[in-house]
């Protein structure tokens, strides 16, 4: 009897899970749309519960989970939201619009906002991506913390790691090895010359083995400049 018990349990959960699924479907949340407390994804459409449902709980990824909202903890290999709040532990979390909350992983990308703190190999907030949206700048408050460390968003706070770039508006403190206060392309334009006109509303601190910011008492110096 025992051993017929222990068979009948992967059954058992399949049952409830296909259940769950159907209640998931049918069910709307307090701002009527439809949830699920868990969601579990291999690669879309192979996932637990559709797309276009709200996940407020767990969300674990074999390989690929995508949901339009997120609230509560993610953990896996590659998860991916429109908007999402908590606590990301993937690989990679990829949110399109905006990040609340802290973003822990080998890559963490924020499409426009994020407010909170991010902590990896590499960290992006404010994505530029095509022509659509190239223009279009979100926010950041909180810290940055990782090897590459990019910002393209009015950003306010702490950039820590061993490259830490702006793109945009920069208010807060640069630490790491090279800071710039420009695009990646800035690089480049100041050995050539041809550096871009600056707008002078960017006010910050850079700490490290060079700084560039053309705001800054010199466009590049050593150690500190601001």
């Amino acid at each position: 009897m025992k051993h017929s018990f222990w068979r009948n349990v992967p059954l058992g959960i399949v049952l409830f899970l296909i259940s769950l699924h159907g209640w998931a479907a049918e069910s709307s949340g307090a701002i009527k749309t439809k949830w699920s407390p868990i969601q579990f994804g291999i690669i879309p459409p192979a996932q637990f519960c559709h797309e276009a449902v709200a996940i407020y709980g767990l969300r674990v990824s074999l390989i690929y989970a995508e949901n339009h909202e997120s609230c509560g903890l993610d953990t896996g290999v590659f998860n991916a939201s429109d908007n999402t709040t908590g606590i990301q532990a993937s690989l990679w979390n990829m949110v399109r619009d905006s990040q609340i909350g802290i973003g822990m992983g080998v890559a963490n990308t924020a499409g426009k906002n994020m407010y909170g703190l991010q902590l990896g190999i590499f960290n992006q907030t404010g994505l530029k991506v095509d022509e659509e949206i190239l223009n279009t700048h979100g926010s950041g408050n909180g810290a940055q913390i990782g090897w590459l460390n990019l910002s393209q968003a009015a950003f306010k706070g702490l950039q820590l790691g061993i490259i830490n770039l702006s793109d945009s508006l920069f208010h807060g403190i640069q630490i790491g090895l090279i800071n710039s206060d420009k695009d990646p392309e800035y690089f480049a334009e100041f050995l050539s010359g041809n550096k871009k006109p600056y707008d002078g509303r960017d006010s910050g601190l850079q700490i490290g083995v060079l700084n560039f910011n053309e705001n800054g008492f010199l466009p590049i110096f050593p150690l500190i400049n601001f």
